[in-house]
């Protein structure tokens, strides 16, 4: 006898490197079978997502992503485009990233940008100046400004004005994307003086 578990999937999970769990989620259980098995394949998850269960004795039912649950957000980031001759180290391009909706559009904004470009956009010419590993300490907006505060990685071996122009304006303009934001503050572990020199 199959007896499925309803399991809600979490506006928060879905990055590639997240494992979901029975424990991540809200599970309505009936009463639980000897004989139940365990169903982790659904072709409605994003294929980057891995799904482990925690038991082998239950069912596991993914709701499926539709698009009333999904939402489009903004990641900036540099590029090499045809006939683009600007010697701006601030211009950065618009790539856009579909992910499950969220109250936090920013936040997770900000993840899709820390994730990096893909296979295909890097083929395509984009770019990204900011290094592997940042992960956001916090987040508020408040009366317009965007206090991010970020990991000691966003400034590890950063060298020359060009780069940290071109860090400081990806992460700007993926946060005023969105209306509440009008000026960003970035700092590092907490701190704002001495961070991104070139």
């Amino acid at each position: 006898i199959n007896l499925p578990i309803l399991l809600n999937w979490p506006a928060n999970k879905g990055t590639s490197d997240e494992v979901v769990t029975e424990d991540d989620a809200t599970i309505e259980d009936d009463t639980p079978s000897d004989d139940a098995i365990v169903e982790v394949k659904d072709t409605s998850v994003p294929s980057d997502v891995m799904v482990k269960p925690v038991s082998t004795d239950t069912m596991v039912k993914l709701t499926p992503i539709t698009p009333s649950n999904l939402m489009t957000v903004n990641a900036y980031f540099t590029a090499t485009v045809a006939g683009n001759t600007s010697t701006d180290c601030s211009v950065v391009y618009a790539t856009p990233r579909t992910i499950l909706r969220t109250q936090a559009p920013a936040r997770a904004a900000l993840m899709e940008l820390f994730k990096g470009v893909t296979t295909i956009e890097a083929s395509q010419g984009v770019s990204t100046a900011i290094g592997s590993g940042v992960t956001i300490n916090t987040l508020v907006i408040e009366n317009g400004i965007a206090k991010v505060d970020l990991s000691k990685e966003l400034d590890t071996n950063v060298a020359g004005s060009c780069r940290v122009a071109a860090i400081r304006a990806q992460i700007e303009r993926t946060l005023k994307q969105f209306p509440t934001v009008k000026a960003v503050l970035i700092s590092v572990d907490g701190k704002t003086a001495g961070i991104l020199q070139p």
